[in-house]
């Protein structure tokens, strides 16, 4: 059948269209002009709507009269042409009737059409409409409670967000603050403990929260993460071991590896490594003992210095329990880790050779991090080709974008119920 001369209809349209025929049934509410206005444009962000779309409701609104709105036998209905609509905002005709289809599918309008499709509309000499054809206003009546409740909530929802915003500046000026005197106060150089409370503020710091709560939480999270900053820089004037002094707050590294760590110079120097203390490089000193160290390889790579030294075996144990019940000895230390790479390559059927590649580019402990969380989302569909996936994380190791520490922390606050949501979403999506 063809449509053609006919108007679309949509679900929405036909709501709207339903509730304008019931304005003036005796539970019609009176509206007046001004307030149907006010409401419609302060409801303007909880319905998706732009400035565009709001100014072409006050242009309708303007082509209205108070005493439209004062009689419910009579829906208040303009009659403006679409080319003096379109003169009036400055768009051209195609734009406008995307606009109008906009508030329509909003709910705010709906069309009281002539046989021919053309606006008219004749007043008596009161200024009151006997007769009118064209776009009518009558569902911002009708939905009015429904808009007001719409806007107090959207309006809620932009004075918390700026809230959190001006709470979220402030709690990390104050957190990096205490990061900046930590740096100068140990001569130009950071504490390796401190990273892992540098990888927490760069965490939540690329949260983008859709929902108040999350909003809350992780105002809660800053909070108490610069609690711990706070703590840790008193423990820190009152240890003579500097880069012990958030040895509460953060497992180290430990293996029972004999270490066979080189020095990166002929002097068997204590080893340079990188940290982006304020988003730039600087090179500070750490000790390179057997106990708490990844290898050479990774030292050495500029920006997966920082990556790998927040990475301890106990983050990867709880990041990664689907891989702890494969391979229920695979934490028993980082030698034994590196050793299950090929059952970790097996289970997950990736590529032995893509494995190698992750060798050569990420150095041993890094490359069997980013094994174990490919392995890990594997086990829950979220990756489904781990193989790629692994690859992936090699060429984003290569430009300088490789977080597999963040990903790992990510990991740990997800509840088992979660990842089973997020791996229906992900079947959903195939």
């Amino acid at each position: 059948m063809s449509a053609s001369g006919l108007r679309k209809t949509t679900p929405v349209s036909m709501r709207t269209d339903r509730s304008a025929r019931q304005y003036g049934q005796t539970t019609t509410r009176i509206v007046s002009r001004v307030a149907a206005l006010r409401v419609s444009k302060r409801a303007a962000s909880g319905l998706g709507l732009k400035a565009a779309k709001i100014a072409l409701i006050d242009q309708l609104f303007a082509f209205s009269k108070p005493c439209d709105w004062e009689n419910p036998n009579s829906r208040p209905i303009v009659w403006p042409s679409n080319e003096t609509l379109a003169r009036r905002l400055g768009i051209c005709i195609s734009t406008l009737k995307h606009h109008l289809h906009g508030l329509v599918q909003a709910g705010l309008i709906s069309y009281s059409d002539h046989p021919t499709y053309q606006r008219s509309g004749r007043r008596d000499a009161d200024g009151k409409i006997i007769e009118a054809y064209g776009i009518d206003l009558s569902p911002i009546a009708m939905r009015f409670d429904y808009l007001s409740s719409m806007a107090e909530h959207a309006e809620l929802v932009a004075t918390k967000t700026k809230n959190f915003n001006y709470r979220r500046t402030i709690l990390r000026k104050e957190i990096r603050s205490i990061f900046a005197s930590v740096f100068t106060e140990s001569g130009d150089c950071f504490p390796h403990a401190w990273q892992y409370l540098w990888a927490r503020l760069e965490e939540i710091s690329d949260r983008k929260p859709s929902k108040l709560d999350e909003m809350d939480g992780i105002i809660a999270e800053l909070t108490t993460l610069r609690n711990d900053a706070e703590d840790a820089f008193d423990v820190l004037h009152n240890v003579p071991e500097i880069d012990t002094a958030l040895s509460k707050f953060r497992p180290l590294q430990t293996t029972t590896d004999k270490s066979n760590v080189h020095s990166c110079n002929a002097h068997e120097n204590p080893n340079w490594i990188y940290h982006d203390a304020q988003k730039s490089s600087s090179a500070i000193k750490h000790d390179m003992t057997s106990k708490d160290c990844l290898d050479n390889n990774c030292r050495q790579q500029g920006r997966q210095n920082d990556d790998a030294f927040n990475i301890s075996l106990s983050l990867i144990q709880n990041a990664c329990p689907n891989v702890r019940e494969m391979l229920p000895d695979i934490f028993i230390n980082w030698q034994t880790l590196r050793g299950s790479a090929a059952a970790l390559c097996k289970a997950a059927t990736i590529n032995p050779q893509v494995w190698l590649g992750a060798q050569q580019s990420l150095g041993e402990d890094l490359a069997i991090s980013a094994l174990a969380l490919t392995v890990e989302k594997a086990s829950f569909g979220l990756v489904t080709n781990p193989s790629g996936y692994l690859k992936a994380l090699v060429q984003r190791a290569s430009i300088g974008e490789l977080y597999i520490s963040r990903s790992l922390f990510a990991l740990t606050k997800q509840t088992p119920h979660s990842r089973v949501i997020n791996e229906l979403n992900q079947m959903q999506h195939h």
